[in-house]
């Protein structure tokens, strides 16, 4: 049996849906057999996802939070300038002693490239997991040939959709022959679809922005601005804001100065998924950039449309005026215009439900993180191989 180390690299909040695929495989390959352990940033709370890796037997440890190891990031910029290997630093030190089969670096965004660098240095076969990227992201010279000598030093360079994949060879002039497609898993059942829920004139159409609340990713101001044209304040609608993150209270602030309280509810971090798609018709979500949010295909595969923004894997799964409606850009003119084109096709909400799930059925695999697990399994197998 082989031995993994995944290293997560969220710091900013204690968990996201950016940590799922990596944390289920782990759970899957532990429980084939496998030596697993992580290393993620260490949190002021008790994080209920870390207590379910290490009850199925994955080993975790919590490390000190980059910005609170200056020691670690003086020596990292060392390293950098003199060549060394950085393996002084805290998480070099712990791939050093455990020397696994195959180190992955997971990136809620392109790429944890400090951390990347680090665990190439140990000599160690290491996958990298690219989450998200955006367009506005552009690296300078210096930094598209670390980029790119990172991804092409790797031994597999994962993405979750194929417009951030031709983003990043874009942005770095080279094609990535290493560089595998994959799907995150999602929490609700593939045999699972709630009803639909009453329409209007019984109440209002229920619509769900289901994402964290960050405004620079996944573009809550847009979709408030929208509901403050005119005509939206006129029709018989309902938002319901789900999720947490670091700019909630501003944009409880922003749905007062919008005069939005009574036709937008924030109901903050909701574990039930399905719970959701049976109170909502449709999925907002305005996103700025994305990988391939969780959301939308657990919408998808819910039986209920979406209007997002054409922005990464988003135009991958969702047809336009099929399974849902796409706005060219995140901009509150675009994004009203694709509004008000599922606005009009109201009546044909609940059929197009039927379509998208159909398309999340057929874009999703039944085990994702066995899958994903397997992919890893097979990538330490081929290196023995070719190391014989």
């Amino acid at each position: 049996m082989a031995k993994f180390a995944f290293i997560g690299t969220i710091a900013r909040f204690p968990w996201g849906g950016s940590e799922v695929l990596w944390s289920e495989a782990a759970k899957s390959l532990a429980a084939s057999g496998h030596q697993v352990y992580a290393s993620v940033n260490a949190w002021p709370a008790p994080r209920s996802a870390l207590e379910s890796l290490r009850r199925e037997r994955v080993s975790v440890t919590e490390r000190k939070t980059r910005s609170s190891s200056l020691v670690d990031r003086a020596m990292r910029k060392l390293a950098r300038a003199t060549g060394r290997n950085p393996h002084s630093t805290e998480l070099g030190c712990w791939l050093l002693t455990l020397r696994p089969d195959l180190i992955i670096v997971s990136s809620g965004g392109v790429m944890s490239l400090e951390t990347v660098e680090l665990a190439l240095s140990t000599g160690i076969p290491v996958a990298t997991i690219s989450q998200a990227h955006s367009e506005h992201d552009w690296p300078t010279d210096d930094l598209a040939n670390r980029w790119r000598n990172a991804w092409l030093s790797s031994a597999q360079c994962y993405f979750v959709s194929h417009a951030n994949l031709q983003l990043v060879e874009t942005q770095i002039a080279c094609d990535l022959p290493n560089a595998t497609v994959v799907a995150n898993p999602i929490q609700v059942p593939r045999d699972h679809q709630p009803c639909w829920p009453e329409d209007p004139p019984e109440s209002d159409y229920q619509l769900a922005n289901v994402a964290r609340l960050h405004p620079p990713s996944k573009g809550q101001d847009i979709l408030l601005k929208t509901l403050s044209i005119p005509k939206w304040r006129e029709r018989p609608i309902h938002v319901n804001i789900y999720g947490s993150g670091p700019m909630e209270g501003t944009l409880k602030m922003l749905t007062e100065v919008y005069e939005l309280c009574s036709r937008v509810t924030f109901h903050g971090h909701v574990q039930n998924v399905s719970e959701i798609w049976r109170q909502n018709h449709l999925l907002l979500l305005p996103s700025r950039y994305e990988g391939l949010p969780l959301a939308l295909v657990e919408a998808m595969l819910c039986g209920r449309p979406a209007v997002v923004t054409d922005v990464a894997g988003n135009g991958e799964v969702v047809t336009d005026e099929v399974t849902g409606f796409l706005a060219d850009a995140p901009t509150v003119k675009l994004f009203d215009r694709a509004l008000e084109s599922a606005w009009n096709r109201r009546e044909d909400w609940q059929q197009m439900g039927r379509l998208a799930r159909d398309a999340a059925l057929e874009y999703l695999p039944k085990q994702p993180a066995d899958l994903f697990a397997s992919h890893l399994a097979n990538l330490v197998i081929s290196h023995s191989n070719a190391r014989s």
